[in-house]
C-alpha cells in the first residue's frame, strides 16, 4: 500500500522539525566558516553549494544541506584529529577496494581495519589534545 507523500504534517511534527533540523547559523557567517577552512577554492564552492540541498517533508522544505555542512565544519573544527583520520582511512579504503582482481576482498577486510585504525588514532590525539587543554585551564 502506497503512502501519500503530501500529507500535512502536524503542529507536533513541525516542531519535532524545527528543534532537530535547525540552521543555527547566518549566511554570512556559515560564509565565513567555509571561506576560513585551508583546503582549495573547488572544495570550498562544493561546500557552499551543497549548502542549498533541500528535501520535502509532508508541506514543508527542510534545508537539510545547511545542516549537513554546519555540522561538518562543526567537527572539522572540534575535532580536527578525528576528522583527518575519517578522511586518511576513507582514502586508503577506497585505494584498497580499487586494486584489480584482489580489490573486493582487500576493501572490505584490510580497508575496514585500516579505516578503524586512522580514525582512532584521530580520536586519541583528539582525547589527548582535550585533556591537555583541561588540566591547563
Amino acid at each position: 500500500m502506497k503512502k501519500n507523500t503530501n500529507e500535512k504534517l502536524t503542529k507536533e511534527q513541525e516542531e519535532i522539525l524545527k528543534t532537530k533540523i535547525n540552521a543555527d547559523k547566518s549566511d554570512s557567517a556559515l560564509h565565513r566558516d567555509i571561506n576560513d577552512l585551508d583546503v582549495e577554492v573547488q572544495f570550498k564552492t562544493d561546500l557552499w553549494k551543497a549548502k542549498d540541498c533541500v528535501i520535502q517533508i509532508g508541506y514543508k522544505l527542510v534545508e537539510i544541506g545547511r545542516w549537513i555542512v554546519e555540522k561538518a565544519l562543526w567537527l572539522m573544527k572540534e575535532f580536527p584529529g578525528t576528522s583527518k583520520g575519517i578522511a586518511v582511512g576513507a582514502v586508503i579504503s577506497w585505494v584498497l577496494a580499487s586494486f584489480p582482481g584482489v580489490g573486493f576482498i582487500l576493501g572490505p577486510t584490510l580497508g575496514s581495519l585500516i579505516f578503524t585504525i586512522s580514525v582512532g588514532a584521530g580520536v586519541l590525539s583528539d582525547l589527548g589534545y582535550k585533556l591537555e587543554q583541561f588540566v591547563a585551564a
